[in-house]
């Protein structure tokens, strides 16, 4: 049989602390499954299952000794020395010492056999290749693969925070950053709210605003996971945002007229005609190109047409002074800013709250905050 931790050890009492009051898996809102509690049973059908279909890692398999520990995450089973814990992490460190740990009872019969590769201490939440990566990080001597790579990454990110190896998880959310590494948004957001990672979150909502791209069913399921009705107000805000750079197309800024533009109504009428097409032709790029186009490259798009208008053409005064009154009042992206902040606070529902823009590193944790503050 498989280790059955006593819940009357000091030692099981720290190991499983962590997992009953630090950074619990259902205050994210998602539909997470529990870890099996040590000390909690499967039948004997399912732990002989998984005890035969054991194998030892490759890399991560030293030496017997007395001090050596057996763990085994999914199938695959680690013979390693407790001293790689220390420092790293605080709830594997104490359950090595559970690998080591044999009572008796009145009749001289022991309760609970000694740890080994036939009765390792069992980690339920923890995957063999989510273990082996975080093993890879802790003790990098015991394996010839390279340097850890983005999919180990992703593997050391759950693992990590899982057994508060805090500089791994660090490592991993910069390894993993939105400007460095792919991962479709809709994923990303739930890692990042699973994870408490505030700085993953503007820049994955801001994506799945801006993408263009049908959702898949998985991209639907993932978001209302975590929000019922983020599906819903993703597809809003898009729509908003859509109809905001239609007015933009269909009703360009009041034409403000330069003091030297003559004051007949034929010259006027030619100025708002200028200006007019200049401000369409520009902002249809907001809505004829397929990928996302910022406000602010329209803006730099019409100050590029105006002044090569005023290289061919006759002065154009008035352009120019118009021109400086839209970047004055923001006309191209102030609504469409509003619009986007409104719904990202609509996507993540009432139990998350957004990070605040340009984010530190000391941002508080997204964790549980009510929106209604």
């Amino acid at each position: 049989m498989y280790s059955q931790i006593p819940p009357s050890q000091a030692a099981a009492q720290a190991a499983i602390h962590r997992m009953e009051t630090g950074k619990p898996l259902s205050n994210s809102g998602f539909n997470v499954v529990a870890p099996l509690p040590f000390g909690a049973s499967e039948s004997n059908q399912q732990l002989e299952h998984k005890k035969e279909h054991a194998t030892r890692d490759p890399d991560f398999w030293v030496p017997e000794s007395d001090a050596a520990v057996v763990f085994q995450a999914g199938n695959a089973l680690f013979r390693v020395v407790p001293w790689v814990f220390k420092g790293n992490s605080a709830p594997l460190w104490d359950l090595c010492g559970l690998g080591k740990v044999e009572e008796s009872n009145n009749s001289g019969h022991p309760h609970f056999m000694p740890n080994s590769e036939t009765n390792p201490l069992v980690i339920w939440d923890t995957s063999g290749s989510e273990f082996r990566a975080l093993m890879k990080w802790m003790d990098p001597r015991h394996h010839n693969d390279g340097p850890l790579t983005k999919a180990d990454y992703r593997l050391i990110l759950p693992a990590a925070d899982r057994w508060d190896v805090d500089a791994a998880f660090q490592e991993a959310v910069e390894a993993l950053d939105p400007l460095k590494f792919t991962i479709p948004h809709t994923e990303r957001l739930c890692m990042a709210i699973m994870y408490d990672i505030p700085s993953w979150i503007r820049p994955t909502l801001e994506g799945l605003i801006r993408s263009n791209e049908n959702m898949s069913e998985e991209d639907e399921s993932r978001l209302r996971s975590f929000n019922v009705g983020a599906y819903r107000e993703l597809m809003a805000t898009r729509n908003r945002i859509t109809q905001i750079r239609h007015k933009h197309l269909i009703r360009p800024p009041k034409v403000t007229h330069a003091d030297a533009c003559p004051s007949n109504q034929k010259a006027r009428e030619r100025c708002t005609a200028v200006w007019d097409r200049l401000w369409r032709d520009s902002c249809l790029h907001l809505i004829a190109i397929k990928e996302w186009v910022a406000p602010r490259t329209t803006l730099n798009h019409i100050q590029s047409a105006v002044e090569a208008a005023s290289r061919t053409q006759e002065p154009m005064a008035c352009a120019v002074k118009t021109l400086e009154g839209v970047v004055e009042r923001g006309l191209l992206w102030l609504k469409e800013e509003d619009a986007e902040e409104s719904g990202m606070h609509s996507i993540l529902g009432p139990t998350h709250k957004l990070p605040p823009r340009d984010l530190g590193k000391e941002a508080p944790s997204i964790r549980g905050m009510d929106m209604s503050e």
